[in-house]
């Protein structure tokens, strides 16, 4: 039920199956991924080797609380500059079992990216990763860590703003104000503003944007950012690179 602006959810499961109503969409960010639970991958090998001739499926015994974990394997990333990267997961031991396995886990992820057709895109789009698990077909072309990916807190405080009140305004508490759901509280920015000097250098950049107009930029006042997926977005984007403010319309 989360509000996002110009994107659709779409969850794990039959309903990502075939769908072709994203295949529009400039980009695809997969949260996490579908993790089945140690039991029920093992009773789907049940399902389909129980009753098999030969060596007999191996499953994960249960620790002394009974839960089940499985061991760590090494697993490869495809990195498109043909760099070698990996990490360890977890994976089931048994082999037929860890079929299964990458059938629910990686292969629905690249189920949901294929929902917008990256094969016949007319332009470049951009699949981003929320998760450590190598994609199977899927090469990498940059690693980032979680840090680095979750952006700027006040950047995604003044691009809210803009899209919900059509406006933004760069005192510490209109910042607050017009952005609750990013800032609670004006301790909270003051804390982020001391952790982050980029931060703070961006709003004074806003700052000196905006006097002009009145100290408040909106957002017919802002510059389109090119729909270009190669390109990091940056809520700078959105101001004319060496350019004063225009008249206000």
């Amino acid at each position: 039920g989360t509000k996002l602006h110009g994107a659709r959810w779409l969850w794990f499961g039959g309903r990502s199956l075939g769908s072709n109503r994203y295949k529009d969409c400039s980009a695809v960010i997969v949260l996490g991924r579908q993790e089945l639970p140690v039991s029920t991958l093992e009773d789907q090998g049940r399902a389909l080797w129980g009753d098999t001739h030969g060596e007999p499926l191996n499953f994960v015994a249960p620790d002394m609380k009974g839960g089940q974990w499985l061991p760590l394997v090494e697993l490869p990333y495809e990195m498109a500059d043909g760099s070698g990267m990996a990490v360890k997961v977890p994976c089931h031991p048994d082999p037929r079992i860890r079929r299964v396995q990458l059938q629910s886990r990686e292969l629905a992820t690249r189920q949901l990216v294929e929902r917008i057709r990256l094969a016949r895109a007319a332009y470049r789009k951009r699949v981003i990763l929320v998760c450590n698990i190598p994609i199977p077909g899927l090469p990498v072309n940059e690693l980032v860590s979680w840090n680095a990916l979750k952006g700027d807190r006040i950047d995604a405080a003044i691009a809210i703003s803009l899209v919900e009140n059509g406006f933004a305004q760069f005192k510490q508490r209109e910042i607050v104000e017009n952005a609750p759901g990013v800032f609670g509280t004006i301790d909270a920015l003051k804390g982020e503003l001391g952790e982050k000097k980029s931060s703070a250098a961006l709003i004074r950049r806003f700052k000196r944007f905006a006097k002009p107009l009145g100290g408040k930029l909106r957002l017919r006042d802002c510059r389109r950012p090119p729909l270009d997926a190669a390109t990091p977005w940056s809520v700078e984007l959105l101001l004319p690179e060496n350019a004063a403010p225009g008249p206000r319309g």
